[in-house]
């Protein structure tokens, strides 16, 4: 137990005189950084003194002033308040190109005149009036439906209504023709040397097809009926439907249409 004490003493004066020894080092260590800093500020006051005397300071330098308070750029003022380009003005009220006008009134080609009146082939005149006498003579018309005319001086002209000759559209002689036609076959008997040629001719109601058939039936039958009838030779005697080819008058009346509705007969010599 005594033991025991005696050896916590010697610890314990140990610490103490190394607490002590610390203690010294450390007050050492201080007059020593206090000695160095009393030399830096000694040579600092050199320096200053020495550099005020080669500006020639005769007042010293005194107190450290600085350069004054901060006033700094002043108060900022900006680029003043914001005015923008204006109100708005833009182009100025829309005109645009003006009130339409187009083209102005239409016009056009001007009233329709057409090729003028329909003035046809103009009246037929035909070959002119029988003069006779040549080397045939054509038998006196014994009716208004029939006329004989001269196309030249031996060429003769015998032209006969279709109402003496046929019923309307129709091929069929009627019997008033006969002895229209028995005249014709008497006077071509007589006359040596000759032919006819029969024409058979329509109006232009209908189609052309249909009227050439219609014409070339009648030339047929005026034929026939001169030769097995009449007794005229076959050989002298030839037919032709030339339907609404040929008028005599224009179409345009139920007059005219009657005069374009017949039959010609053609005498001419032989061979011509």
């Amino acid at each position: 137990m005594h033991f025991l004490k005696f050896w916590i003493a010697v610890i314990s004066f140990a610490l103490v005189v190394a607490g002590c020894s610390g203690q010294e080092d450390r007050s050492a260590e201080a007059g020593e950084k206090k000695v160095v800093s009393q030399k830096s500020d000694q040579e600092t006051a050199g320096s200053d003194e020495e550099a005020d005397k080669e500006t020639g300071d005769d007042e010293g330098s005194g107190g450290y002033e600085g350069p004054g308070p901060y006033e700094g750029p002043g108060p900022y003022k900006g680029p003043g308040p914001y005015q923008g380009p204006g109100p708005y003005k833009g182009p100025g009220p829309y005109q645009g190109p003006g009130p339409y006008k187009g083209p102005g009134p239409y016009e056009g080609p001007g009233p329709y005149k057409g090729p003028g009146p329909y003035q046809g082939p103009g009246p037929y005149k035909g070959p002119g009036p029988y003069k006779g006498p040549g080397g045939y003579k054509p038998p006196k018309p014994s009716s208004s439906g029939v006329s004989v005319f001269q196309a030249d001086e031996d060429r003769t002209i015998i032209r006969v209504q279709e109402k003496i000759l046929f019923d309307f559209d129709s091929s069929r002689l009627r019997s008033e023709a006969y002895p229209i036609l028995k005249d014709i076959a008497e006077s071509l008997k007589n006359a040596k040397g000759y032919e006819m040629i029969i024409y058979g001719h329509t109006d232009s109601k209908g189609s052309d097809e249909y009227n050439l058939k219609l014409s070339q039936r009648r030339a047929e039958a005026v034929r026939k009926a001169l030769v097995e009838r009449y007794g005229v030779s076959p050989e002298i005697l030839s037919a032709e439907g030339l339907g609404e080819k040929y008028p005599v008058a224009p179409n345009d009346t139920e007059a005219n249409r009657q005069k374009n509705r017949r039959v010609e007969f053609v005498v001419q010599p032989k061979g011509s």
